[in-house]
């Protein structure tokens, strides 16, 4: 039986799976060169189907790793909460609703195949779900607990569950727009890089400063005392536009922090202070969602999801400070990852096949031979240096980091 698993959102991309095993995967930028695209992965699925030598008429069922219906849900909850500022960012997110129309058509037309065949291979799954999903099943574990944040899903930003045999359950849910991954990122624009790209510039930023603005953060965002948190959407704007160009922070940020970082400008002690109490506040809320995890399920076992999973540090606090013996976070634990999640939650837990080991590599992707490589090389007539001896790479190539050849 083959699934093929897409991702439409961020990081768009594609996976195919075999009676429960990773075949391959791959995101639409490695394709068409756009970072973290959000373009249909058209190339990504042909990639995934050329590689089996099959058509989409092959693949027994297509899941997409968000559900819809429920997205809409948060638009209309966000609509009203918020109205009348949402209207301009709602119109906007109404038609990207509207767009698996295009998506459909999109299939059709690229992979020869009807659109009444196509809508009965469909299957959404939620996003956080599939988030749950990759980390779970490529684990190992038997059983784990499940923490899975992000930026948003449909409704929810931030998922505590259980997982155990081929199940996954939910425990407790934050829902939009608290959100973790959108304050990291309103903080990320303010420092004047780039939103769904700069975040790890941002964590790289910390260790230069200290967490002096902790006090300031407290207003901002604060654990609850029932293993949650919650945000002061006075600092953000997040919630009320679609634009990414715009601040997605509020005027309240600027009165208490100053004015905004200009891209490319030099960096100040306040930029690094302002992203090491970022860094530090992270920290503290994914320590307190994983004790209040391991409080609900007592596992000894703990599989991260979710953009934030990305945040290395945070993992290594929680596994520091938290009772938690073991912990997996899956290498595209991003949305890119959902594609395989999606995929491997309908196998499992959905169609109720016997759980096995699923393949943990990340090399899932696209590869080359050493003559394909020399052969764009010089098509392109690049520079390069060959080494024979690739006992020599690592030296040579820390000689050229240490002259600032980065």
């Amino acid at each position: 039986m083959y699934i093929l698993g897409i991702n439409f959102g961020r990081n768009t991309s594609a996976a195919l799976i075999k009676n429960g095993e990773i075949i391959v995967a791959a995101e639409e930028e490695r394709f068409i060169r756009e970072k973290g695209t959000d373009k249909f992965p058209i190339n990504a699925i042909k990639f995934c189907l050329d590689f089996e030598n099959i058509t989409l008429k092959d693949v027994e069922y297509i899941t997409f790793s968000y559900d819809m219906k429920k997205g809409m849900l948060r638009l209309f909850f966000v609509f009203l909460r918020y109205f009348p500022k949402t209207i301009p960012a709602a119109l906007i997110k109404l038609k990207k609703f509207l767009v698996p129309s295009n998506y459909i058509k999109a299939l059709t037309k690229s992979f020869g195949i009807s659109k009444k065949e196509l809508k009965k291979k469909i299957v959404n799954v939620e996003h956080h779900i599939a988030h749950s999903a990759v980390a779970y099943f490529c684990s190992g574990f038997d059983s784990a607990a499940i923490l899975s944040i992000d930026g948003s899903g449909e409704v929810a930003t931030t998922l505590l569950g259980r997982a155990s045999g081929n199940n996954i359950e939910k425990l407790k849910e934050v829902y939009f727009p608290h959100s973790v991954g959108l304050l990291y990122s309103s903080v990320t624009q303010f420092l004047g890089f780039r939103i769904d790209n700069g975040e790890g510039k941002v964590m790289g930023l910390a260790p230069y400063g200290k967490p002096t603005y902790s006090k300031e953060f407290e207003d901002i965002i604060w654990p609850t005392s029932d293993g949650r948190f919650k945000m002061n959407m006075k600092y953000f704007r997040y919630h009320l536009t679609a634009n990414k160009k715009e601040p997605i922070y509020s005027k309240k940020i600027v009165k208490k922090f100053g004015k905004p970082r200009i891209k490319e400008s030099e960096i100040t002690k306040r930029d690094e202070d302002l992203a090491a109490t970022l860094q530090d506040t992270t920290e503290k809320i994914g320590v307190h969602l994983a004790k209040e995890l391991y409080k609900l399920t007592g596992e000894k076992n703990l599989c991260v999801s979710g953009g934030v999973a990305l945040n290395s540090v945070m993992n290594f606090k929680i596994l520091q400070q938290t009772p938690f013996e073991n912990i997996y976070i899956y290498p595209a634990s991003h949305d890119g990852g959902t594609a395989i999640g999606s995929a491997l939650y309908l196998y499992y837990s959905m169609l109720g096949n016997s759980k096995k080991p699923v393949t943990q590599t990340p090399y899932l992707g696209p590869s080359y031979t050493e003559d394909e490589v020399f052969d764009a090389l010089n098509r392109f007539n690049l520079k390069y240096t060959k080494i024979e001896d690739k006992n020599e790479l690592a030296k040579i190539g820390a000689k050229l980091i240490h002259k600032g050849k980065i």
